[in-house]
């Protein structure tokens, strides 16, 4: 069982995302996700394709990410997601991250979170 197998050799270490893609840069990060308590008097208007910040804040002295309309700054919602601790660190490492929107529903937003360009 010494032997040289393909399985034995080291590999670059990868970083395995929440939808299954490997990368090498763990702040390479997709996401989609539902929002969690949404604000629906900030939701009220949203439309597919509307991009939200994604910024990092202390509640109840632990941080979470939530998702912000661009020129007011209201928050929209809250991501609950797997990742969502890489997302922080990331975040706070520097790396900005947008949300876009991709279904609206009453009380219901759905986005998908990338690092900006």
């Amino acid at each position: 069982m010494g032997g040289d197998s393909s399985s034995s050799k080291k590999r670059a270490r990868t970083t395995e995302l929440p939808i299954g893609r490997p990368t090498r840069d763990r702040c390479d990060i997709s996401i989609t996700t539902p929002l969690a308590h949404v604000r629906t008097r900030h939701a009220a208007d949203l439309r597919a394709g509307e991009r939200l910040s994604v910024d990092v804040e202390t509640v109840l002295r632990k941080k979470t990410l939530v998702c912000r309309r661009g020129r007011t700054k209201d928050i929209v919602g809250f991501i609950l997601a797997r990742g969502a601790v890489t997302l922080i660190e990331c975040i706070e490492d520097g790396n900005e991250y947008n949300a876009e929107v991709k279904k609206v529903d009453f009380g219901f937003v759905e986005v998908s979170v990338r690092r900006s360009a």
